[in-house]
């Protein structure tokens, strides 16, 4: 009986003991962090723009973090595999990863691919590269803005020929925007690619590019799907200013962490990630790769993203449904 309530007395000062310790080793954690290297996740093959962005940025963040950040690239089901890798992962600050909009909105809203992350499964960091897709034509065509070009989707529809990159690029989901917009249908064919689809372009055997600036040398642009005129290309007029508020169609990569990281680990990333990002030498850097920094950082960036995934699902819903 005596040691029972010896053990009663005991243990309400053990309890409060333990939470002092749990209380106190977290935040000397955080004050230190970081303490060991950080692995950033690129769930693209070597080589593409997104390792290339997340490069240059992996280079910036160690002079800014004080350690050494590693890039891994897990490649695999059009990213599926390096983000359930990062959604996964330890919610410690010591695993990052690439977000790539709106490929990620894909996996996450197609029922097929049984994704096993959602939108709440990451803290988003910061947009580092947007890349606004861009409706061209050839010099030839009697297109000369994006209201001919509207005009004539809504009264011919199924005969203008479009292609893609795939099934639910961008290049695909802005087509659906612009059959929406012209409440008529436009003849969409896949191909594996951006080379491939331009090439199918330039051979005459599609009307319509849905492109970026990469392939518009020789071209006529008639709309950038930015929400604002792109400084690098300013002479090129928004979908948006010409009358069609629902044509933008971005591509965006950011980086983001597993949800749970604590606040100040997180503040940390978000504030180091956005002074690299928004530096004049980082931004010269990445424009020498032709990569377009838009920062976009923060609780601004979450936002953003759940804008975009939003803004992705009934496009997404149109995707799936039998074509006339």
């Amino acid at each position: 009986m005596q040691a029972l309530k010896t053990l009663r007395l005991i243990a309400p000062l053990a309890v409060s003991l333990a939470a002092m310790a749990l209380a106190i080793v977290p935040a000397s954690a955080q004050a230190e962090y970081p303490n060991q290297s950080i692995r950033l996740i690129v769930p693209f093959s070597a080589g593409g723009g997104t390792d290339l962005g997340a490069r240059l940025v992996a280079e910036d963040l160690e002079r800014t973090l004080g350690v050494s950040v590693v890039v891994e690239n897990l490649p695999g089901a059009g990213s599926q595999l390096g983000l359930t890798e990062l959604a996964n992962a330890p919610a410690d600050g010591y695993t990052i990863g690439a977000v790539n909009q709106p490929a990620f909105d894909t996996i996450i809203l197609v029922p097929e691919r049984q994704a096993a992350f959602d939108i709440d499964s990451f803290d988003y960091l910061i947009n580092h590269v947007a890349e606004p897709l861009i409706i061209a034509v050839l010099p030839e065509s009697p297109y000369q803005d994006l209201g001919q070009l509207v005009a004539d989707v809504a009264a011919r529809p199924g005969e203008l020929r479009v292609a893609t990159s795939g099934l639910l690029t961008p290049e695909h989901l802005a087509q659906l925007q612009l059959e929406r917009v012209a409440d008529s249908r436009l003849r969409i064919a896949h191909f594996n690619g951006a080379s491939e689809s331009m090439t199918q372009f330039r051979g005459g055997r599609t009307d319509i590019a849905f492109t970026t600036s990469s392939f518009l040398e020789g071209l006529r642009p008639l709309a950038i799907l930015s929400p604002e005129r792109s400084p690098a290309l300013p002479d090129i007029p928004t979908a948006v200013e010409q009358g069609y508020p629902d044509l933008v169609m971005v591509s965006t990569r950011g980086f983001a962490v597993p949800d749970g990281v604590p606040a100040p680990v997180l503040e940390k990333l978000r504030a180091a990630f956005a002074e690299v990002a928004s530096s004049p030498e980082h931004q010269a850097r990445a424009a020498a790769s032709n990569l377009s920094v838009e920062v976009i950082a923060g609780e601004d960036y979450d936002a953003y993203v759940r804008a975009n995934h939003e803004a992705a699902r009934p496009l997404v819903e149109l995707a799936q449904r039998p074509r006339n």
